[in-house]
């Protein structure tokens, strides 16, 4: 049977902390996008802002919108020519 690769030892040696550095990564990316304040935001953290702004979308449609939209208008649908 042929000698296991060095290299392959080595890579399980750092295979558990490799997944520690992703996780700690990972950790670190959620705090920065989503909880640390911005100076860009006016110190607030982006995911205050991101729902600052849905909210404040969902209240009045016409400001997310190019142009106002138009009045609602009333939809029939009529079926012509065929049988009931």
């Amino acid at each position: 049977m042929p000698e296991r690769p060095a290299a392959l030892d080595e890579f399980e040696n750092l295979s558990p902390q490799l997944a520690e550095a992703r996780a700690v990564i990972g950790r670190w990316r959620h705090d920065y996008n989503h909880v640390r304040p911005h100076s860009a935001h006016g110190g607030l953290a982006p995911e205050t802002v991101r729902l600052n702004h849905a909210d404040s979308r969902l209240r009045d449609v016409n400001s997310c919108a190019d142009r106002p939209l138009p009045p609602e208008q009333q939809i029939s649908y009529e079926a012509r020519g065929l049988p009931l």
